[in-house]
């Protein structure tokens, strides 16, 4: 181990390096949490899997520069709009991969956390909230990015970390936005606005909910102490729902109030409030008295998928959006199996390729675009082929099946 006496040498760039202090860690609130004891830079990187040489290189904050740990690109919001995603590159991932798996696994987050976790998932969300009379959506702006650093290297602390070691796990897991510009040396990175919580880092969710943990507890204790409310939190998305008719002005005043002092804002394009007589929508599902449904909108839209690929073929279909068509497919179909078993059966069985390995599918997909046709040639209905694939004999449908 190195110097545990705090006078370790060590600096990793300019605004980051003011607590470098390496004094012993809290082994006994580590060793609780069944953490891993590190005191020093070279533990981090033992823990890594690095020289200490690596870890300073990885984990230095530099604001010009032709090194960017990071591939960045941008992807469009399902509401307009574009996301920046910051994708580690190999000695950055295998960095944040070890924190986590070594860390951060080994922490539960708040209860009321349903996003990022095993056994989790939207439709868990929107169940704990059937039966709503009244309900309240609000969003979180700016989620990840609002994580600071400085919040990141808090949190370490708080678990039993000295500064220093706190400071590198932190450093290695936040990342300041950045642009490249073109000079006469080269493509130079410069980093802009303020560090914090990359999206595309494996880090950055179980991050976001141990960080947000405390904001969980808060609302939670809120809605219990107000009888019939009931909260989860799935990322960015807040949902209060009461199985009563109240009144909601008293409630939300009390949760802006929480929410601003835990460090967060709300975006108030996105606070709803609903009650029956209107749609009521949680993580882009509709809840019902007594159910979870899909909505007609999502079930039109991959019904209409399902038929583009049938009449104009999967490669085609792939070169169009740009994805792999087949992927996109079974991702839909794996959605909706997730909340409706029954009528992604019933898909599956109309369009029996989604049930078939990629290059059979391909094959099928072919074959029923031929016979289609043929007949509407020959002025004769339109029959799906026979097959004699396994995965198709116990699922054979008439050709005079309705279509839906």
């Amino acid at each position: 181990m190195a110097d545990r006496t705090g006078t370790e040498e060590i600096f990793l760039g300019q605004g980051v390096s003011e607590k470098l202090i390496f004094s012993p860690s809290d082994e006994q609130k580590l060793s609780l949490r069944k953490l891993p004891i590190l005191n020093s830079v070279e533990d981090v990187a033992k823990l890594l899997r690095f020289t200490k040489e690596e870890l300073v290189w990885l984990s230095y904050e530099r604001k010009v520069s032709s090194v960017d740990h990071y591939v960045r690109f941008e992807i469009p919001k399902r509401k307009g709009g574009k996301r920046l995603i910051a994708k580690p590159k190999a000695q950055m991932r295998q960095a944040q991969e070890r924190i986590r798996s070594e860390i951060l696994k080994k922490l539960a987050p708040n209860t009321a956390a349903m996003a990022y976790r095993p056994g989790k998932s939207i439709v868990k969300n929107a169940k704990f909230h059937i039966g709503a009379k009244v309900l309240i959506r609000i969003d979180l702006k700016d989620f990840f990015p609002s994580i600071t650093f400085h919040r990141v290297r808090d949190y370490f602390e708080s678990l039993g970390y000295n500064p220093g070691v706190s400071t590198i796990l932190a450093l290695l897991t936040t990342d300041r936005p950045r642009e490249n510009v073109k000079g006469l040396g080269g493509t130079l990175s410069v980093a802009s606005g303020i560090r914090g919580l990359p999206q595309g880092a494996c880090t950055s969710p179980d991050l976001a909910n141990l960080i947000a943990s405390k904001l969980d507890s808060r609302l939670f204790s809120l809605t219990r102490s107000m009888g019939t409310w009931r909260y989860t939190r799935y990322a960015d998305d807040l949902t209060f729902s009461c199985v009563q008719k109240t009144d909601v002005k008293e409630l939300l005043g009390l949760i802006r109030k929480i929410i601003a002092s835990e460090g967060f804002q709300i975006n108030p394009e996105k606070t709803l409030i609903s009650r029956p007589s209107t749609r009521m929508m949680v993580t882009g599902l509709q809840i019902t008295e007594n159910s979870v449904e899909m909505t007609r909108r999502d079930i039109k839209r991959m019904r209409a998928f399902f038929h583009q690929c049938e009449s104009q073929g999967l490669d085609e279909v792939s070169d169009r959006i740009g994805k792999n068509a087949y992927n996109v497919a079974r991702g839909y179909i794996a959605y909706m199996n997730m909340i409706s078993p029954e009528l992604a059966t019933k898909y599956q069985r109309k369009h029996r390729w989604l049930r078939m390995p990629e290059a059979s599918a391909e094959s099928y997909v072919n074959e029923v675009r031929h016979n289609a046709s043929e007949r509407r040639r020959l002025n004769l209905p339109v029959a799906y082929p026979p097959s004699a694939t396994p995965w198709d004999q116990r699922d054979c449908i008439r050709t005079d099946e309705s279509s839906s």
